[in-house]
């Protein structure tokens, strides 16, 4: 007794597909695939040169396997110009197969595709104008932006430091106050040769006493944004604050580069 699977009267082993009745076993294209069943109607399910499980005369695209597609186009990987459907083609694209890694065309530091769209949906992805958080609007992202809070759209970077000249602070940590930048523990950065350098800008050269001096170190009660540029802003309250820190509350110590206490 011969297994019949397909109930069709036509046991499996002669039977041309034996999983789906066929009493008939109609196989039109001759290649011993039942019509009910063949793969690949018209041609011979035999032939698969590429090993895919498609036959040759329905392969989507011969030579690759048919069967991966990423972004579920209907178009195989193997012949898919944009595997993840993100907008940039393979060739452009830094990650193949993730619609949220695609390239930075503006070299903003953000990926153009970042944020997105419909991930693997139809949309393009890539969008360099929102890909992501610009905190100063100047058209660099914050990832990528050598100063996120301040407006440096050429982000100039005198140092090579890593920070933007316009955010740059020349204070010497731990405290403000270090106007000779002769360094030192705090509490024991400024001294009374910092005093002298204070009461000479402040009264006795005014015009000229604060050149090459570093103004961030000066402006102790920060009345005014890093960088500090104009010696204006150091007044009698630094000067205060300097005596204070030196003679009257040693231990109320200044503050520290960032504006933060130290108290």
């Amino acid at each position: 007794m011969y297994a019949d699977t397909d109930s069709d009267g036509i046991a499996d082993v002669i039977d041309n597909c034996p999983d789906d009745p066929n009493e008939l076993q109609t196989d039109t294209d001759g290649d011993d695939v039942g019509d009910v069943c063949d793969a690949c109607e018209g041609f011979d399910d035999a032939l698969d040169a590429d090993s895919d499980g498609v036959p040759d005369g329905c392969d989507i695209c011969a030579g690759y396997d048919d069967n991966i597609d990423t972004d579920e186009d209907t178009v195989p990987n193997g012949c898919d110009t944009d595997d993840d459907n993100d907008g940039v083609v393979d060739a452009s694209d830094s990650d193949l197969l993730d619609p949220t890694v695609c390239e930075d065309s503006d070299s903003d530091g953000c990926d153009d595709c970042a944020i997105g769209t419909d991930d693997f949906g139809p949309l393009a992805d890539n969008d360099p104008a929102n890909d992501g958080t610009d905190t100063d609007a100047d058209g660099i992202c914050d990832t990528g932006d050598n100063c996120p809070d301040d407006y440096n759209p050429g982000q100039e970077d005198a140092d090579e430091d890593g920070t933007g000249d316009v955010c740059q602070t020349c204070c010497i940590p731990p405290s403000v106050g270090d106007i000779d930048q002769g360094g030192g523990d705090l509490g024991f950065n400024y001294d009374g040769a910092d005093l002298s350098m204070m009461i000479n800008g402040l009264f006795i050269d005014p015009a000229s006493g604060w050149d090459g001096i570093c103004l961030d170190e000066a402006d102790v009660d920060f009345t005014s944004v890093r960088p500090v540029v104009d010696p204006m802003t150091v007044d009698g309250a630094d000067l205060s604050l300097l005596i204070d820190a030196l003679f009257i509350a040693p231990t109320h110590y200044l503050k520290n580069c960032d504006g933060t206490d130290n108290y």
